[in-house]
């Protein structure tokens, strides 16, 4: 494995988990502003497979989708 594609690799890897953090911070912060903003007395964060439509596409399934992206290419890029 050549220099740049070590530095590539860690990198990518990197990239990857701060993608993942990014985005369970993300979901947390948008569902806590949902029930900051709701007239419901007891509301929760609801866990992400109890999401539906549009709340399910953009907060589950594309970051989803980004993310798997980015750990295939993390582990085709540490391949030797």
């Amino acid at each position: 494995m050549s220099r740049f594609q070590r530095v590539m690799a860690i990198t990518m890897t990197m990239l990857t988990v701060c993608f993942a953090g990014l985005w369970a911070f993300v979901y947390l912060y948008i569902s806590g502003m949902a029930c900051a903003f709701s007239n419901n007395a007891n509301c929760g964060v609801s866990m992400p497979w109890q999401l539906s439509g549009e709340d399910l596409q953009f907060m589950v399934l594309i970051p989803g989708a980004i993310f798997l992206m980015m750990a295939i290419l993390s582990v085709l890029l540490w391949r030797k």
